[in-house]
């Protein structure tokens, strides 16, 4: 039993001597074998890398750029140029929102608001209109306040006791020329074409009949009874011009804060979109350079 392994061991032992040389001649074939390809492998891969090229995919707007074994995106300047024809429409206009299909919801908020402050500003303007007709009816209504009052100073006059019968008659003339001052001021006083004291006349005011001649009290009488009327008129047109005065205020504070809430819906931030045109500009010089660069290396021979 001891002696069979022996005898085994020597036969392998043996039979291993005998077929060493041609095991030693396979595995130097296969070492051969395996430099070879790996030699072949790295002269693919060194051609491969250094070989630079450009591709155009047809119908389509960019190209692609080979080098090193990497492979690069290029002329993305017909985007590049969209996004800076945008950039400058954005800043030469101050907008955010130049076009609807900028910013779809925004838009319809700020030309909600935009209606809004045209009519507010509207409104503001009529008030103004109607504010600056108060004043000039209040100043023509101060012509005939210093009239009625120049004729009641005269009536005053003309009811002293040492003036005679010709001293007032004399009176009279001056009274009848302002009445007819008063019938001027009601015929041609106008604001856009408009008669704004046309019932204002001496026959309304009831002083056409007056005479400081022959009745210096009765003409004071109906003097200041024209002028109470004038002054009321006056003083309502004073007070309308006042409620006037706060709506208008009132209506410029809305009108500015409505301005600023839509200003900032819709006009631009400059120094961000200067920032994004210098970006695009930059981008689009890169490249540019990067097409040169790989058309001056196809032209140039290789060595």
């Amino acid at each position: 039993m001891k002696a069979t392994p022996f005898r085994l061991h020597i036969s392998k032992q043996t039979a291993i001597e005998s077929s060493a040389p041609e095991y030693a001649l396979q595995v130097f074939l296969i070492f051969i074998f395996s430099i070879l390809i790996t030699v072949s492998h790295r002269t693919q891969s060194t051609a491969q890398l250094n070989e630079r090229f450009l591709i155009l995919p047809e119908g389509g707007n960019m190209l692609i750029y080979a080098r090193n074994g990497g492979y690069f995106v290029v002329n993305r300047n017909k985007f590049l140029n969209a996004d800076m024809q945008k950039n400058f429409e954005k800043l030469s206009s101050g907008l955010r929102i130049v076009n609807p299909s900028d910013d779809p919801s925004g838009f319809a908020v700020a030309e909600k608001m935009k209606t809004i402050i045209l009519e507010v500003r509207r409104r503001a303007v009529n008030e103004e209109d109607m504010r600056n007709y108060l004043r000039y009816l209040e100043s023509a209504l101060a012509q005939d306040s210093a009239i009625l009052d120049r004729m009641r100073e005269l009536s005053i006059k003309a009811s002293s006791g040492i003036l005679g019968e010709e001293d007032r008659e004399l009176i009279q003339v001056e009274v009848a020329q302002l009445i007819q001052a008063i019938d001027h001021n009601a015929l041609y006083n106008e604001y856009n074409k408009k008669k704004i004291m046309a019932d204002l006349t001496s026959a309304n005011l009831g002083i056409s009949g007056i005479n400081v001649a022959l009745d210096p009290g009765g003409a004071i009488r109906l003097a200041d009874a024209a002028a109470d009327r004038i002054r009321k008129m006056r003083s309502l047109a004073g007070t309308e011009s006042n409620a006037l005065e706060f709506r208008i205020k009132g209506r410029n504070y809305y009108y500015v804060n409505l301005q600023a809430a839509e200003s900032a819906i819709r006009d631009l931030n400059m120094a961000e979109e200067i920032s994004m045109l210098m970006k695009n500009y930059t981008l689009l010089k890169f490249e540019y350079g990067l097409i040169l660069k790989g058309k001056t290396s196809f032209s140039s021979p290789r060595k």
